[in-house]
């Protein structure tokens, strides 16, 4: 759809996700010591994508999820600082800036996964599931909080049963201690540095709504409210109920922007 509106396109899996390289010690957990390690990862993506993809024009970042807490640490860092990575803007969807956890919970999760680090149980699993499970071959179509069509759902299933090797089980102690961390020190740092639109489902329940919309009245930045959205709003059918007003609100975004 990028392409359509005339942007090239360039992505990557971070470490241990999708075809990117696994933790030996954690198998199909996800796992990082530190969340330095994905601005490793983005580093070494904006030099090749800087090789490949040498056009002139604006660039764009849309970071989901996990990639929106790595996105955001990379902008207030100034990371993307040269000529060809410098983003015009950012589209973040569902951005993991807080987990969607009552204060108790992420309390007691937070001195939970600190202390399994400290006693060296960084590597195992955050949750109870096996770890080559994967959620959408795990959890029922009903109450899942990724999506509200059915059809996105079963092509989920079907991909990931065709490609296992491409799943992710569940994150390790190591990363949630890490995301803790990471996600405090971001609640404490400057503003959003270009234009960003937020896109917030009002179903969500894999990240904090009350970080995404502590952010929204940061300069320049965009809240929308998806009615009925999950956490996946940008992998729903494009003429859906979610799909389309969440593509409506990227192109009235980028058109505000002349970009």
């Amino acid at each position: 759809e990028f392409v359509r509106r005339g942007f090239s396109v360039a992505t990557l899996d971070w470490r241990g996700q999708g075809a990117s390289d696994r933790d030996p010690r954690v198998d199909m957990l996800g796992h990082v010591d530190d969340f330095a390690e994905y601005q490793a990862d983005l580093a070494a993506f904006d030099a090749w994508q800087a090789d490949i993809l040498g056009e002139p024009g604006p660039r764009i970042m849309v970071a989901h999820s996990m990639g929106g807490c790595i996105g955001l640490r990379a902008l207030i860092d100034g990371a993307l600082s040269s000529p060809t990575s410098r983003p015009a803007a950012a589209i973040f969807s569902a951005p993991m800036w807080g987990l969607a956890l009552p204060r108790l919970g992420a309390a007691g999760a937070r001195a939970l996964a600190r202390a399994a680090v400290r006693f060296g149980f960084a590597h195992r699993r955050a949750r109870g599931a096996e770890n080559e499970k994967t959620y959408v071959l795990d959890a029922p179509f009903d109450g899942n909080v990724l999506v509200c069509d059915p059809a996105i759902w079963t092509r989920f299933a079907k991909e990931a049963r065709a490609r296992r090797e491409l799943t992710l089980g569940s994150p390790s102690l190591g990363w949630l201690d890490a995301a803790f961390r990471e996600m405090r020190a971001l609640q404490g740092a400057g503003p959003l540095p270009i234009p960003s639109l937020l896109l917030l489902g009002d179903e969500e329940a894999v990240v904090s709504p009350a970080a995404i919309e502590a952010r929204a009245d940061d300069p320049g930045a965009r809240l929308v409210r998806l009615a009925g959205a999950r956490h996946e709003p940008l992998m729903e059918a494009p003429n859906g109920a979610v799909g389309r007003p969440a593509r409506a609100a990227m192109t009235a975004f980028l058109d505000d922007l002349g970009l």
